[in-house]
């Protein structure tokens, strides 16, 4: 759908700008590239695992409410005579 083609269009210069800013202050503080590259990175590499943890606990929100919306669907309302 047309939200995965923007996400896959934001997502990497996102993560590049994170780790770049991330990495040129590391390089500033006195780091190494070498340091100030992978402090950079696993920056990154934890802002990305943190969307795919959130965008796994929706998945399952949604999955549990599409089953329980199923369930009571199939469940007969019950009657009630004030006669």
């Amino acid at each position: 759908s047309t939200s995965l083609q923007i996400a896959a269009c934001v997502g990497p210069p996102m993560f590049i700008g994170l780790m770049s800013s991330v990495q040129s202050k590391a390089a500033a503080a006195g780091l190494s590239e070498a340091l100030s590259t992978a402090q950079g990175f696993s920056c990154a590499a934890g802002m990305a695992a943190g969307f795919a943890l959130f965008g796994a606990l929706v998945a399952c929100a949604f999955t549990f409410r599409g089953r329980l919306s199923r369930k009571l669907a199939a469940q007969p309302m019950p009657r009630f005579d004030f006669e």
